[in-house]
């Protein structure tokens, strides 16, 4: 992705620059940038600028698209999904992050599925998503990951 193409379509064209993305992050593929004149900025701010013009301009596949990158997508694109859902209140996305809290993650997506979760501070979803947790110790219970469970426990005083 070359951010300045992308921003100039973003500018000159919004609707269509909507409709394009909606289309490609409807597809399994890696959000790559490319490098243009010593622009080293990463992808990811480049999906969240998507994002955003697919809620203006193509709201009405949203939630698609939302669904679909919370199923593929890991680490810092996983975080930006789980952000945007969560800054956006966006509803009906709690079910897809328990499932996939529910299956193998790294500590860092268990984290930021964990912390969306919890963010709902809804009582049966707490609940759940610490039964998730109990299933699997081991996989985020880890080196430094240890430290920063603990710390999100204590902020939704959540005893583990």
């Amino acid at each position: 992705i070359n951010r300045k193409v992308m921003a100039g379509i973003m500018t000159r064209n919004p609707d269509t620059a909507a409709l394009s993305f909606a289309g490609g992050l409807l597809q399994k593929h890696e959000i790559r940038n490319v490098r243009v004149e010593n622009d080293y900025s990463s992808g990811d701010s480049i999906l969240e600028k998507m994002l955003y013009i697919i809620k203006e301009y193509q709201s009405d596949r949203l939630p698609d698209v939302c669904k679909f990158n919370l199923e593929v997508r890991d680490f810092y694109e996983l975080e930006i999904v789980l952000n945007f859902i969560k800054e956006n209140k966006l509803a009906g996305f709690e079910e897809l992050m328990l499932e996939r809290l529910s299956k193998h993650n790294v500590p860092y997506d268990i984290y930021n599925l964990t912390e969306s979760l919890l963010s709902y501070k809804n009582p049966g979803l707490q609940n759940r998503t610490i039964k998730i947790l109990k299933m699997h110790p081991s996989n985020w219970k880890t080196g430094n990951w240890a430290n920063k469970f603990k710390e999100l426990f204590e902020e939704y005083k959540i005893e583990m």
